[in-house]
């Protein structure tokens, strides 16, 4: 987009069906532009907040609750969304520890909708009794779709599980982002307007005319005693744009240095002279929630200067065409253009009043929010401050000793250069002495300024550099504190928020790292992290994980193993061979290799028949009319059978000119099953007296239309199991899908599954799922329900992020794992 994007904003309040000018519980705030100021870079940022209770002094704890919002957001470090999180974190604070602190039927609940813009982004936080909607061109949306707050006759109750402010100590708000375009039109809304708001007499308000018609035509549809709400418009920025107020620059260094050395010369002067500090503007009749003090300067002096809604930049006058009126408290609902409160920003409203105090503003600023861990954030934005501050006080100091230097020096080069002055002066009796004299003086000044220069430019090479340490310090300090705070967080939420709170604690640890490498703290925290992750998760690690056999073989690609008794198969799909591996008595380990190691491989010719290319393997039982127990082998030149007894013959198979390309195979009862995704099939055979010579048939009906082209797996315990590329897994029996099924409970969802295992329920009671993107082995259910993963212990050699195959023996406790191209063993834990 060209055009860079701005918005215009329109107010609207009603309370007891009669409209007033004053929004208790509306914050909206230019974004400050002067780099020393808290919030620069942070977008403008619009505020609605609620309370719902039975409480007398509801204008004055709404507006406390959107100043914190405001506050907590413009002092916080880091993203957008994530001081908005904070943001609204404080707010929560706020009415969960006085609702810990007052009667249960004084108890309140508390809504708000945060809304930040920054050129054509805008990001949105909602929790409880509140609504944002937006209409973007053709597309209007409400956010949240459907709340208890807003669509249900709910009281305000502890025991709504409806998310709001108040009601639990850590909240988890709505985030969303959206893009602006010219035109977009915006609504920040209290529950009292948008419960009973429908989207389309909403459209027909705000989708008329200018911000002025729209907030009127608002009021008009309102049907409301008591309702607020907040109307943006996306326009384009004009370099003609007019401002609600100029304020004046801070003054310039030499004048700060006039006024501290007055200040110190004449205290009563400096003392009938108060610093003047304008609060916030109140509700009608009552008491201010931080009263003013001479010679002190509040937060809030800071960020109403911005502001676009607040009295002390007296807006509303300047921009009706009754200039200088105020609708007072109590007027009726406005009927025309001329009584919406309108707003179009500035090109320079940046212009900042001057801060005597910054370290007085930070204490002042949360000194009512219970979110305490905040203040170390103030703290370290006072020594970002200082630190410029005391750098730009040392660079005049430098220039002024400078220009006085040069001074110097030119008077010297003045009287030791020939001609370097104006005019020569004549020659007199007793000249001559008196220029020596002269050039002694001068050549000891310049030795004395020569060393005084490096020696200066040391010292504020020095001053600066032990300043930036500082600042660098406090920075790593508050990360290391932002990712404790959300570990604290996380221990006390459920496992879905955990993992995401810890995910955020871990990203201000890499921040952290990045300023200081190898801090113990760190690794510490990630240690407990660890832990807890594992705790939330159900994760087992695996502390007993030896290597059975390493395939050093250049073009090795293990791709499947089959265990029977102490009989190990491997199949290299990589060389085309089959390796014949025999546990130990213990089953712990594998025999030495001998002669028979490799069972078949590739151009090995078994009954003159040409071994090609090794596709997949299982284990075939007896069943049906089948009397033997083989390894059943199929490769592109038809089907071998191998059994310990007469070792390895061909088979029949019929209708292999139809397969296209198959990933998997398995039995059941004697029957032989074939996972063909390039042919989009699954082929049962069923057995006869010389192997599977009669054709196919396909499991799936043909009325039935089964996408198989992403399956990667099958595996068959009477019911059917595939699995497929994304992570989904399909449960079918006699060819119809098993509705009861459903893969719940995982801490994340599977990513790139390699291998699916389970076998009829007197052998194995669970599926094991192989999840190479998450590094990890799954056990579930036959419902699909979570059991719990196994992962290596920290430290080992081996991280499952080359899962290939699985193979579980719940009977004997052991699993056997295919990674990459090793062969590994684990005893399998008891649940």
């Amino acid at each position: 987009m060209t055009a860079e994007i701005t918005t215009i904003v329109g107010q609207l309040n009603i309370a007891g069906g009669k409209w007033r000018s004053n929004a208790p519980n509306q914050i909206a705030v230019r974004e400050p532009k002067a780099d020393d100021i808290p919030g620069a870079g942070k977008g403008d940022l619009f505020v609605v907040a609620e309370i719902q209770g039975d409480i007398a002094n509801r204008d004055i704890l709404e507006q406390q609750l959107a100043q914190t919002i405001r506050d907590n957001y413009y002092l916080s470090r880091g993203s957008v969304t994530a001081s908005l999180r904070r943001a609204m974190q404080a707010a929560g604070d706020l009415l969960y520890h006085r609702n810990q602190q007052t009667p249960l039927k004084e108890q309140v609940v508390g809504g708000a909708v945060a809304l930040v813009t920054t050129h054509e982004d805008a990001f949105v936080a909602q929790i409880g009794p509140a609504a944002f909607f937006a209409v973007l061109g053709n597309h209007i949306r409400r956010y949240p779709a459907r709340s208890a707050w807003l669509d249900e006759a709910m009281a305000p109750t502890q025991d709504n599980t409806e998310p709001a402010l108040g009601l639990n100590n850590v909240i988890e708000p709505n985030l969303h982002h959206l893009r602006l375009s010219l035109e977009d039109r915006l609504v920040l809304a209290d529950s009292r307007l948008a419960g009973q708001l429908p989207l389309k007499e909403l459209v027909r308000a705000v989708d008329s005319g200018n911000v002025k018609t729209a907030t009127k035509n608002l009021a008009k549809i309102a049907r409301a005693k008591h309702c607020s709400a907040i109307v943006l418009e996306a326009i384009e920025v004009k370099s003609t744009a007019i401002g609600p107020l100029k304020i004046p620059a801070p003054p310039q260094l030499s004048n700060l240095f006039n006024r501290r050395r007055g200040q110190s010369t004449n205290k009563e002067t400096a003392a009938a002279q108060p610093v003047k500090v304008q609060t916030v503007a109140e509700a009608p009749g009552a008491q201010p929630l931080e009263p003013a003090i001479e010679g002190q300067v509040h937060a809030s002096t800071i960020f109403t200067s911005t502001s676009i809604m607040q009295k002390p930049l007296e807006w509303w006058g300047a921009f009706t065409r009754k200039s200088g009126a105020q609708a007072p408290v109590g007027q009726p609902i406005p009927q025309d253009d001329e009584d919406i409160a309108y707003y179009q920003p500035a090109e320079d409203n940046d212009m900042m009043p001057e801060v005597e105090d910054y370290s007085t503003v930070m204490d002042s600023m949360a000194a009512e929010s219970p979110f305490r861990s905040e203040k170390g954030k103030a703290q370290s934005a006072v020594a970002v401050l200082a630190g410029k501050k005391i750098f730009r006080v040392l660079a005049m100091g430098v220039f002024m000793l400078v220009a006085l230097l040069g001074g110097g020096l030119k008077n010297i080069l003045t009287l030791l250069l020939p001609g370097a002055g104006s005019q020569q002066s004549p020659r007199l009796a007793g000249t001559q002495a008196q220029r020596q004299s002269y050039s002694a003086s001068s050549w000891t000044l310049l030795r004395n300024v020569a060393i005084a220069i490096p020696i200066l430019v040391a010292v504020i090479v020095t001053v600066n550099y032990l300043q930036k340490g500082r600042i660098r310090e406090a920075e790593y300090n508050e990360f290391v504190a932002t990712a404790q705070t959300k570990f604290e967080q996380a221990q006390a939420v459920e496992p879905t928020s955990a993992l995401g709170l810890m995910t955020e604690a871990e990203a201000a640890l890499v921040q952290a790292e990045q300023i200081k490498t190898d801090q113990p703290e760190i690794s510490e925290l990630r240690r407990q992290m660890a832990e807890e992750a594992d705790k939330v998760g159900n994760v087992h690690r695996l502390y007993y994980l030896p290597q059975l056999r390493q395939y050093t073989d250049a073009g090795a690609k293990l791709n499947s193993i089959v265990v029977q008794g102490l009989e190990v198969y491997v199949m290299d799909a990589g060389n085309d061979r089959i390796f014949h591996h025999r546990l130990d008595d213990a089953g712990e380990a594998l025999q030495p290799d001998d002669e028979t190691v490799i069972m078949v491989s590739r151009g090995q010719a078994v009954e003159n028949v040409a071994v090609s290319d090794l596709l997949a393997m299982t284990w075939m039982p007896t069943g049906g009319s089948r009397q033997t127990s083989d390894l059943v082998i199929l490769n592109s030149t038809g089907l071998l059978e191998y059994n310990p007894n007469w070792g390895i013959t061909t088979s029949a198979l019929a209708g292999t000119e139809t397969l296209a390309l198959p990933v998997a195979v398995d039995s059941y009862f004697g029957n032989f099953y074939v996972l063909d995704p390039q042919a989009n099939a699954l082929l049962r055979y069923l057995p006869t007296l010389d192997g599977y010579s009669a054709p196919p048939e396909s499991y799936f009906s043909a009325e039935q239309a089964i996408d198989l082209t992403n399956a990667v797996d099958v595996a068959i315990d009477g019911s059917i199991y595939i699995l497929f590329k994304d992570g989904n897994i399909s449960k079918y029996l006699s060819g119809q899908p098993v509705v009861e099924f459903s893969v719940t409970g995982l801490d994340k969802p599977l990513n790139n599954p390699v291998s699916l295992f389970t076998a009829p329920n007197e052998e194995v009671q669970h599926l094991y799922i192989a999840d190479a993107g998450n590094q990890r082995i799954v056990q579930l259910n036959k419902d699909g329900s979570f059991v719990r993963q196994f992962k290596p212990r920290a430290g080992e050699a081996i991280s499952f992020a080359t899962l290939q195959d699985i193979f579980v023996d719940e009977i004997g406790e052991k699993m056997y794992i295919l990674d990459s191209n090793n062969l590994y063993l684990t005893n399998l834990p008891s649940e």
